[in-house]
């Protein structure tokens, strides 16, 4: 079973797959919105509230989130499938994405 919050986001997304850290932990983003992201990692923090360190063309964002769901365990891949309400997202951070989905 899925767990915290199973809310999905209704905004448009950007399929991009990059490395990014949540709670210094290396993860894979799989999509990305002004609001969230997707993303796959080896682990699911324990605590619902993280630290994301991004890279989007080449500018560096420090993010907080919340994890709003996550799913069990990928008996292929050996990961878990995370999606990350971004709170307060930085302006400049909003305007890139915002660039990127037109």
């Amino acid at each position: 079973m899925d767990g915290f919050n199973e809310e999905k986001r209704k905004q448009d997304r950007i399929k991009q797959h990059s490395f990014l850290r949540v709670n210094e932990k290396l993860a894979l983003l799989i999509d990305i919105s002004v609001n969230g992201l997707r993303l796959a990692a080896e682990y699911v923090p324990d605590d619902p509230n993280v630290e994301i360190k991004i890279s989007i063309e080449g500018t560096e964002f420090n993010l907080t989130g919340i994890i709003r769901w996550f799913s069990e365990k990928n008996s292929f891949s050996g990961l878990y499938y995370l999606g990350i309400f971004i709170e307060e997202p930085p302006l400049k951070y909003e305007k890139l994405i915002t660039k990127l989905l037109n």
